[in-house]
């Protein structure tokens, strides 16, 4: 019997281009390092300069002062990935054969999501050096894992499972699918879901270290809408000896004085009315 030789055919890039792939994984590699490391710089500075606890004090409330710090940066990433299509197209001519709709609808959710990660590394940060440390710590294993350098299937399955954790890994294969083999968000959905829980993920830590910290210093919190997990994470502190004689919770508009129980052990509780 004849034996037919084995041939490897690339559906999506039959000559084998390296800028194929690259293109794509380039727009989620920039967004990735520019989006985390200035939003939690630029939060950071205004704490250290003092301007932040003036701009609490006004009568935005903490959402619509973050959405006003970051909505620039949005504004930045959108610029970034349009630069990144236009370059790919006419110096690399690298095709986008799903619709550009879509391709800005994921490069979006994945710029809020690097946002909600700067916002939550200024909440954990306290120079400007720490943030960018920080920033630099989550940036370099995304960058090996997320398949942007190395195959992911070639990768060992410890890795693998590491890597799904990082909102870059969802990132490529949502930009890939789209510019390379045309798919819709539809077909994407799992990357989807995935890449939009990561805010939802970042904001509820984003409140309870913001809660945890405002406790410990004393200050007043501010919550629209407080979590289960921050309050409580705040009434445990102001039950310590170490907290202050009182702690004010700013939920919905209106002050609740909580008083700490001086000389309390680690196990008690405080209560609020919320």
């Amino acid at each position: 019997a004849d034996v037919r030789p084995v041939e490897i055919v690339n559906f999506y890039n039959p000559e084998r281009r390296a800028q194929i792939n690259t293109v794509p994984g380039l727009i989620g590699v920039i967004l990735t390092m520019t989006m985390t490391i200035f939003t939690g710089m630029a939060i950071v500075r205004e704490r250290e300069r003092g301007n932040m606890e003036m701009l609490i004090a006004t009568p935005l409330s903490p959402l619509e002062l973050t959405v006003g710090k970051v909505m620039p940066y949005v504004f930045i990433g959108m610029v970034q990935v349009s630069l990144i299509l236009l370059l790919g197209w006419f110096v690399f001519q690298v095709p986008v054969r799903g619709a550009l709709l879509d391709v800005y609808l994921a490069a979006s959710i994945y710029i809020i999501a690097t946002l909600c990660l700067g916002i939550l590394i200024s909440t954990l940060a306290r120079t400007q050096f720490q943030a960018m440390q920080m920033a630099f710590f989550l940036f370099l294993p995304q960058i090996l894992l997320s398949g942007c350098m190395f195959p992911y299937d070639g990768m060992p399955r410890a890795a693998q499972w590491l890597a799904e954790v990082f909102p870059l890994t969802h990132f490529l294969r949502l930009i890939r699918g789209i510019m390379l083999r045309g798919a819709g968000l539809g077909e994407l959905w799992p990357s989807l879901a995935a890449l939009a829980a990561f805010p939802v993920v970042s904001v509820s830590q984003e409140d309870g270290a913001a809660v945890l910290e405002a406790a410990k210093a004393g200050q007043p919190i501010a919550i629209d809408a407080p979590s289960t997990a921050g309050l409580t994470k705040a009434l445990n502190v102001i039950a310590k000896p170490s907290a202050s004689s009182e702690c004010k919770i700013l939920v919905g508009g209106h002050f609740d004085s909580v008083p700490s129980a001086p000389g309390a052990n680690d196990n008690a509780s405080g209560t609020a009315n919320v």
